[in-house]
């Protein structure tokens, strides 16, 4: 769409006001109509950051007669509207880390980036052959540059015959007491069956294709302009890529290969699951760059060395041959919807391959692939504990017949700037979590440090392709009814906290990927939502922004509201976790929200920690290379900004000075406090943001509750299989929904050996998201990192209670950081 002159003017004015604006120091304007507090040092640098965006937001406005308008990842400014050069380089398309990698984040991927967004279906009639105006997707496809080197013919010879690989046969050939030839046998099947083949003539059948069954399945597969720009640039470095992102859905594999297709970019081989090498199937990924691997390589009887052996050496020749790379850093799909802790198995031989000089390097690319609607309908039910089907040709079949029947709404590929795997080799840094265990056992101190490098560079690329995702409408809109509106809500109100909800998102860097009229967004998003909401007309003659929405939270509908809701949530994570802790400490001095409490900032940071630590299952909190109590206090600060935390010293001064109830000797007294003491704000906007934000985290604090508690119901030293204890928790969940009370939210024990029970606590809270048992399962995994249980050998599936004051306080401390 041309940009008018109107809108560039607009532009234009707006820099000027701004410029003035900041040179003669005017207030800022306020949010929402929240009590504006004064500007402190603490506080100025986020106030005018929030102000400068939200100047923006006020003064670009959209153009008319469009709802795909692109908006600038982190500032949220149309792009229809961007003319001045101030305004495009202030704009930041994703950059990598400044701190681990300063010279990828300065370097030109970014100078000349274009801007815009580019719907990969949409192609225009741009031949004047009879092909190019009455099959426009086939021209398109067949006009594509696949003028690039595939591997080589010996690359499977020179795995086999690597020395790696060799070391290992032997080993084999050692340990087991049978011939060099069987073991070689088995290196040259294991190669044969994990192998790509790909065919850049099957690429461009399979792109027309995939045009078809995508342009049915989708409404859009949207990419930005400008992040593509970058890539092509990092191309022109001569080293491989690494391709790095999210995985939701099976479609991951065919969506990302289908853009890079279509934007002229070298397709990757992609690590893929032996789960999914099903006849027929297996051979179409194999010759579309897919490379099948085991997703447990170890036995039964310890480490397949040779298996390890071959896998590393075969990506190793991918690299060196120039070959790009592309595998899930999370290992399997993402079924809650949020990002997985990652696994850096792979990571490790990328790491190895640099750190060897097997290459000179590696560029990694995190990408987010964000979609409307889940493809996979077994996802709510494996939610719900049911086992998880294997895949199979039927299930294939079915996936390839809804592509034809159904429709999924927008999907966005959001990418990430690339940057240098050997300068984050060379300057990274690590500070350590204090809820990390520390493994320091058979490692030399080299391997210790590499395996440190190695997950630090997994959480970091977890961490990027968070922060580079972009919010979907019906993310947006689960979130709400999740937080504010689960009784129900008019959809004119739920339109309005829509457009409340994207301005805090840009706020915080966030990018919205439906940026048409809120109006037209959260139809879609309630279009794609359907079947989980029920829509109340009112009266005839009553305006259509009376209708009322309900949300469907009974399971397993809950738990897809919860999938999409926890694309969000790392948005608002540290702030939640700071007003968890405010309700934790309000709790402990017997006090609430109406008397004003005066809390240490110090012992806010401590409990906020420890929330943290307790939740370090879930969420990635911070890159690895920032302080932990860093985030916590610019979280603190954001609140002190909105105005719900109030610096003691100022307010003080503020009010009772202005009253002339204030003596010197009370200034000397609270001059020892300095900043370090903070007043709850007890106003009903204040109260109300607190509230929101506790919610957040309500989900999981009251799973890692059901599990607590239940746990503690065994004798210590007693246990039960793995599998078997998170059915009894996952049934006692699905109870307490089920009963609709808290009747099940008591905590009864024996202690001291009484013969009679003592209640401890209750859980007055009840959300039915408890139902999804992937919180369920983490909170057990992390009770087993800290020791409460312990797996015993030799299977290690069996858990033993080993500490039940632990898990006991655990649980009175979860209920501390409820409201």
């Amino acid at each position: 769409m041309a940009t008018s002159t109107s809108n560039l003017d607009r532009v234009d004015r707006f820099f000027r006001q701004w410029e003035a604006g900041e040179q003669e120091g005017r207030d800022l304007p306020n949010h929402l109509g929240r009590r504006r507090q004064p500007a402190t040092a603490e506080t100025n640098t986020y106030s005018r950051q929030v102000a400068q965006r939200r100047r923006r937001h006020e003064e670009a406005l959209n153009e008319p007669g469009g709802v795909m308008y692109s908006f600038t990842p982190s500032l949220g400014i149309p792009a229809s509207v961007l003319a001045s050069k101030k305004a495009q380089k202030s704009m930041i398309l994703h950059r990598c880390c400044q701190s681990c990698t300063p010279i990828s984040n300065t370097y030109s991927f970014c100078e000349d980036s274009g801007y815009g967004l580019k719907d990969i279906l949409k192609v225009e009639h741009h031949r004047k052959s009879c092909l190019g105006r009455l099959f426009p997707e086939v021209a398109h496809v067949m006009d594509r540059d696949l003028d690039y080197a595939l591997p080589s013919k010996s690359t499977k010879e020179n795995v086999v015959s690597s020395e790696r690989v060799s070391k290992a046969v032997q080993s084999i050939a050692d340990q087991s007491g049978k011939g060099i030839k069987e073991a070689l046998t088995r290196a040259q099947l294991i190669i044969d069956n994990m192998a790509s083949a790909v065919s850049k003539w099957l690429l461009k059948v399979t792109g027309v294709l995939l045009f078809r069954l995508f342009g049915r399945l989708f409404t859009s597969i949207v990419v930005h302009l400008g992040q593509v720009k970058m890539i092509h640039n990092a191309t022109k470095r001569g080293y491989p890529l690494a391709f790095l992102p999210t995985h939701k859905s099976h479609l991951d594999y065919l969506i990302l290969t289908f853009v890079l297709l279509n934007l002229d970019l070298k397709v990757p081989h992609i690590a893929a699951g032996d789960n999914l090498n099903i006849p027929v199937f297996s051979w179409l990924q194999r010759h579309l760059g897919g490379f099948f691997i085991k997703r447990k390589l170890d036995n039964g009887s310890g480490k397949d060395i040779l298996y390890r052996a071959v896998l590393h050496k075969y990506m190793e020749e991918l690299l060196v041959q120039g070959q790009n790379v592309e595998f899930f850093v999370e290992g399997s799909r993402s079924r809650a919807g949020k990002a997985c802790l990652p696994k850096a198995g792979l990571m490790s031989i990328l790491v190895d391959s640099v750190l060897g000089g097997i290459v000179p390097d590696v560029y990694i690319v995190p990408i987010n692939i964000s979609y409307d609607k889940m493809f996979e309908r077994g996802l709510k039910y494996e939610l719900m504990g049911q086992v998880k089907e294997r895949e199979n040709v039927f299930m294939a079949i079915g996936g390839i017949w809804r592509m034809f029947t159904e429709k999924l709404g927008n999907v966005r590929v959001d990418l990430s700037q690339p940057f240098s795997l050997r300068e984050y080799i060379s300057s990274h840094k690590i500070f350590e979590l204090p809820w990390e265990p520390k493994v320091m056992n058979g490692y030399s101190e080299n391997e210790l440090r590499k395996r440190s490098l190695t997950s630090a560079l997994a959480r970091h690329v977890v961490h990027d392709f968070q922060k580079c995702s972009s919010t979907m409408a019906t993310s947006m809109v689960s979130f709400l009814l999740l937080t504010k509106h689960r009784k129900g809500v008019s959809r004119g109100t739920l339109i309005s906290t829509y457009e409340w909800l994207a301005m805090e998102l840009r706020d915080r860097g966030r990018s919205v990927a439906f940026s048409g009229p809120s109006s037209t967004a959260v139809s879609h998003a309630l279009q794609c939502l359907a079947d989980l909401v029920t829509l109340v007309p009112q009266p005839i003659g009553s305006a259509p922004a009376k209708e009322r929405v309900i949300p469907k939270l009974d399971p397993p509908n809950v738990v897809v509201f919860l999938h999409h809701f926890n694309q969000i949530v790392s948005t608002f994570l540290m702030e939640s976790v700071i007003a968890c802790s405010i309700q934790a400490l309000v709790v402990t001095q017997e006090q609430t929200l109406e008397d004003n409490p005066l809390i240490s900032k110090e012992e806010l940071t401590e409990a906020a920690l420890h929330l943290c630590g307790i939740l370090s299952k879930e969420f990635i909190f911070t890159k690895p290379c920032v302080h932990i109590e860093g985030v916590i206090n610019d979280a603190i600060e954001k609140l002190m900004a909105t105005g719900v935390l109030v610096s003691r010293e100022e307010y003080v001064s503020m009010r009772e000075r202005s009253m002339g109830q204030w003596c010197e000797e009370e200034d000397e007294v609270l001059s020892d406090y300095g900043e370090h003491w903070l007043e709850v704000n007890s106003t009903s906007e204040s109260k109300e943001h607190l509230h929101f934000l506790q919610s957040v985290l309500e989900p999981f604090l009251e799973s890692y509750w059901v599990v607590a508690s239940t746990v503690s119901q065994l004798e210590e030293g007693t246990g039960m299989e793995e599998v078997l204890l998170l059915k009894e928790i996952h049934a006692r969940a699905l109870k307490r929904i089920e009963q609709g009370t808290a009747s099940f939210g008591e905590l009864f024990l024996y202690i001291h050996n009484s013969p009679y029970p003592t209640l401890l606590h209750s859980l007055p809270l009840l959300v039915e998201e408890t139902a999804s048992v992937d919180p369920l399962r983490n909170a057990v995994h992390r009770f087993k990192e800290i020791g409460v249980l312990s797996a015993k050998e030799p299977s290690g599936s069996f858990l033993v209670l080993t500490d039940k004051d632990h898990i006991v306080n655990i649980a009175m401390d979860i209920v501390e950081y409820c409201r």
